[in-house]
């Protein structure tokens, strides 16, 4: 019978050296790497909620910069406006530089009108009338003149009569439009 005993002392002290075993490897590696799966679990799934928020924030700043750029997009389409804070201040900016220019050109000016504002779409356009005369080369000058302004000042209307007896002066009624966008005036 001791033969038997010792026999089964081994096999119990074995298996209790396993168990052992076991349980050091159970407490020592794979307890610390279950609790670290968990919370590298928990990090991936805050990280993906912040994934999604952040996402949403750039749709919105995507769709904000869409935005802003087809607004500059169209105001860069837009011709060259005048530059002031009112319809009124702008007729009389474009009503300062054409007399300037009939001063130093030798053109006489007859007469000058505002004309009620009319409409381009959504802005407003202002209108001018001059009344002058002038000679055919001055009438050239003056549409030189007018072809190379910045802003956005157009010929809306040129009416030309002409009379013999005058000494080639011709009469010339010429509306200008003027595209305004209301708004600050950079610089003023």
């Amino acid at each position: 019978m001791k033969l038997r005993e010792k026999r089964t002392r081994r096999i119990v002290i074995g298996l209790a050296l396993i168990f052992a075993c076991v349980l050091v490897w159970w407490a020592r590696v794979y307890s610390p790497l279950k609790e670290r799966t968990n919370d590298l679990n928990v990090k991936h799934m805050q990280f993906g909620v912040e994934k999604h928020k952040l996402e949403k924030k750039l749709q919105k700043l995507g769709q904000a910069i869409r935005e802003k750029s087809k607004a500059s997009n169209r105001f860069r389409r837009l011709p060259r406006t005048v530059k002031a804070r009112s319809l009124e201040e702008a007729n009389a900016m474009i009503q300062a530089k054409m007399q300037s220019f009939f001063e130093g050109h030798d053109i006489q000016l007859n007469a000058y009108k505002e004309l009620p504002p009319g409409k381009w779409g959504e802005y407003q356009v202002g209108r001018v009338e001059f009344r002058v005369s002038c000679t055919a080369k001055r009438l050239a000058e003056l549409l030189q003149f007018l072809g190379k302004q910045e802003e956005g000042i157009r010929v809306d209307r040129l009416e030309i009569n002409s009379r013999i007896r005058m000494r080639k002066r011709l009469r010339v009624t010429l509306r200008l439009a003027s595209l305004f966008i209301k708004g600050p005036v950079k610089g003023a």
